[in-house]
């Protein structure tokens, strides 16, 4: 993990500034300026227009008792799409680019979310459950662990929190 973002930070923009001298070298200096300024204001605008889309998808389709269909990965694609889209450079503006156009986002999403099945079916994501039985963490999400995510036989403990100075279930304001 620590190389994939040392590779992030370090190759990333070396990449980007050699294409923006190489583009400058072509178009000049003042040409290319405008043209990460243009893609910066396009991004935010791309970004507000599709997140503002899928929001209202999200918001119909929860009104209607069904599930979104692109749900919520696609929303942070739309996400990481605007911010690679305000963040000057070629690459990044081009991968901003494919993230608001909805077929290229539906596919990305679709690999991005069996990516993430296959992670957490192999127990390598901790999966955070919050809901009617309180607050679970464990490894796997319950994949294939009997949907305890991990935490042995699923066996309730009840407990009562006790401040040493102030007695049971005393409080400061």
């Amino acid at each position: 993990m620590l190389g994939r973002l040392f590779l992030l930070f370090t190759l990333v923009p070396i990449v980007e500034i050699y294409l923006l001298v190489t583009l400058g070298g072509l178009m000049g200096p003042g040409p290319t300026v405008a043209l990460v300024a243009a893609t910066g204001f396009l991004g935010a605008w791309l970004a507000r227009r599709e997140g503002r889309k899928a929001l209202a998808a999200y918001q119909e389709s929860m009104a209607k008792m069904e599930l979104p269909e692109d749900g919520i990965v696609s929303g942070l694609l739309i996400l990481a799409g605007g911010v690679m889209l305000i963040t000057p450079g070629v690459m990044t503006d081009v991968f901003g680019l494919a993230m608001m156009v909805p077929p290229i986002r539906r596919a990305t999403a679709s690999l991005v979310k069996k990516r993430m099945q296959k992670r957490i079916a192999s127990g390598d994501v901790q999966v955070m459950h919050i809901g009617a039985g309180g607050f679970r963490a464990g490894f796997g999400g319950g994949v294939g662990r009997g949907g305890d995510g991990g935490l042995g036989d699923g066996a309730v403990v009840d407990a009562e929190i006790v401040d040493a100075e102030g007695g049971a279930g005393s409080r400061e304001a």
